[in-house]
């Protein structure tokens, strides 16, 4: 493995588009957000309707909260687009070493220890780096080339061991 592997992105927005539906639909924050709207109205039904509660108020509950949990993932998934737009984050480099972390944007400049890492999942277009603020890190695979993609995947191994979902495939990687 090189000593580092530094990686350009530049993010469209299909990428951004991922990486918040993969924040606001994750199914702990589904499961969550869900049963917070169910008992919100469950409670709002007790309220307005008293003890004379049936089952097609029950249900009623179950579709408003099922409702409401997606329209809330996608409408947090747009202002984070916009959002994202707005602070000019397109353009990304990531600096990956055994020692950390280092992204370096237009606007801002981190460095994280590896420590801060618990998770990686690998699939066919992405890495996904969750690290323990709850915030997820993507990085396209179409911006690695061959070496640095087999480089990567040793890395996070070697941080990450069980906790670094890599994908098993014998396909030749395409790029774009």
């Amino acid at each position: 493995m090189e000593n580092k592997i530094e990686i350009e992105v530049l993010y469209e927005s299909k990428d951004f588009w991922r990486s918040n539906f993969a924040r606001y639909f994750d199914f702990g924050n589904i499961f969550y957000l869900f049963f917070s709207f169910f008992v919100f109205g469950f409670f709002i039904t007790i309220f307005f309707l008293g003890k004379q509660i049936e089952l097609p108020d029950f249900v009623n509950v179950i579709l408003f909260a099922f409702q409401f949990t997606l329209l809330f993932g996608f409408v947090m998934s747009c202002f984070s687009l916009k959002n994202e737009q707005r602070n000019n984050v397109g353009k990304c480099e990531y600096i990956f070493s055994a020692e950390n972390v280092k992204v370096v944007t237009g606007s801002f400049f981190t460095e994280m220890d590896w420590r801060w890492f618990y998770r990686a999942r690998e699939t066919r277009r992405y890495f996904f780096l969750y690290n323990r603020s709850n915030q997820t890190y993507l990085l396209p695979t179409r911006f690695f080339d061959c070496e640095q993609l087999n480089d990567f995947r040793n890395l996070l191994r070697s941080k990450l061991a069980n906790e670094a979902y890599m994908r098993k495939t014998t396909e030749k990687l395409k790029f774009k």
